[in-house]
Order: C-alpha cells, then structure tokens, then sequence
C-alpha cells in the first residue's frame, strides 16, 4: 500500500465492521486500487484489484465477485466496454468510478447497466458505504415500505431480489431496464409520465434523448417477448408510458 492509501486510511477512525462479500477492483491507477481495497479490506470484504478490463474478465468469468468497482478511463478495453460484457451474462452490482463528471457521462454508464456512478476524486467511506448499500439490497434483505412482489398478468417482479420472472423464466434486466418496469408496474393502470420516469430512472430532471429512452424501452419489449408475455408497454405519444395487455 502506498502512503497516500496509509494516510487515508489512517484518518478514517471508524473501527471495522463485518460485511463477507468478494469484491473486485479494476483501475488502471494503482494508487486509487490500492486506497479502494484498502477501505474496503478494512470494511470486511475480500478484494482482489485488477489494472486492465482484459485482465478482469478473465478471472471474472471463472470467479465472478459479489460486486464490480470499475473505472471507465483505462488503455485498452474501457470501463464502458467491459460494462456491457459484464451485463451480457450477469446482472452483479457495478460501481462505477469515473474522472468524467459530466451528466451525459452518468447517463451513458448507467444505461449501459452501471448501478452507481461516483466522479474522481471521490470519497473512499462513501463509495464504501455505496457499496455496502447495493450489496444489501442485492441480498434481499427487507427495506421498510417495499412490496414482496409486483405482479401484472404474467410478469412477477420480487424487488427483494431485483429479479424480474415471465412466466416463470428468469428475465435478465440491466438496472436501468428493471427500475423502468419496476416504475410502470407500481403505477399499473394510469399513464406514466416521461418526466417521472426520468426522474426514477435517470436520476435528473431534464430531459433525456428520445431515442435513448425508446431504445431501452424497446430492449424491454424484446426480452419480455422473448419469454412469451402476454404484455406490453404502450408508448403514448407525447406523455408516457403505460403497462397493459398484449393485443
């Protein structure tokens, strides 16, 4: 460990608390890997730093982690990339930690299936605490006020377990993908507007590219088609959106 890892840590007087987990740490900066496993060691994770995406994916698809801190600047395969590897067979929480700050650039990382999104420099207890936050809902531990389950026809949503089921067959979803049908199934029914979705969903107030919104919503549709759905989402021109009955 560095000095700097040895004086941040140092400063941060809160004692260690136990929270099992196997995380991995993928930043081409070693001094940020080592800082970033270092609190999260000292928070009771085991952590395993990697300095390229090629180097992560390959232990990840033989050892897959209970969660991903990724940098998006990095030679070779960016974060941005190894993102959407990572989503193509598995749905694990990605952090991701970027020097780029702009809104279009959260935006881009979460719809690519980021879960969360801190900008350099960044606080090393938040983005333990952030991390410590997703592995607990990924866990399924009750929040208070949370359903057991959103049900629509044949769609079944357990947010307990973030996982979406047609007809029984698993649907995997990006993050972004499930907060947007989780939205439309707790307002089944009524329209729902653009703007609250974007709110839910994007996280900001004004407004997203059409065709960023369109494209997830049609990345949706396919996926429920493909499990035979009796469902669809309706787009109403000019509103919103709406959860109904195929046909």
């Amino acid at each position: 460990m560095n000095r700097q890892a040895r004086t941040a840590l140092k400063e941060w007087s809160a004692g260690p608390e136990l929270f099992p987990g196997k995380i991995y740490v993928v930043d081409d900066e070693a001094c940020i890997r080592d800082l970033v496993q270092a609190y999260l060691r000292r928070a009771g994770f085991t952590v395993q730093g990697f300095p390229s995406g090629e180097a992560f994916l390959a232990e990840f698809r033989k050892n897959p982690p209970d969660l991903v801190v990724l940098d998006i600047m990095m030679p070779g395969m960016d974060g941005m990339a190894v993102c959407s590897c990572i989503r193509a067979t598995s749905s694990v929480p990605v952090v991701i930690i970027s020097a780029k700050g702009g809104e279009w650039d959260k935006v881009a990382a979460l719809n690519l299936g980021g879960n969360d999104y801190l900008v350099k420099p960044f606080s090393p207890a938040e983005l333990t605490a952030r991390v410590k936050n997703l592995l607990r809902y990924a866990s399924g531990k009750p929040q208070d006020g949370t359903p057991a389950l959103l049900t629509y026809e044949d769609i079944r949503l357990v947010p307990q377990l973030r996982e979406v089921r047609v007809r029984g067959q698993l649907v995997n979803l990006t993050p972004m993908e499930y907060e947007f049908l989780r939205h439309l199934l707790e307002n089944q029914g009524t329209v729902v507007r653009r703007e609250a979705l974007l709110r839910r969903v994007w996280n900001v107030e004004a407004d997203v590219d059409s065709r960023m919104v369109d494209n997830m919503v049609l990345r949706i549709r396919k996926k429920i088609a493909a499990a035979q759905s009796r469902v669809s989402i309706r787009t109403v021109r000019g509103y919103g959106f709406r959860i109904d009955k195929d046909g």
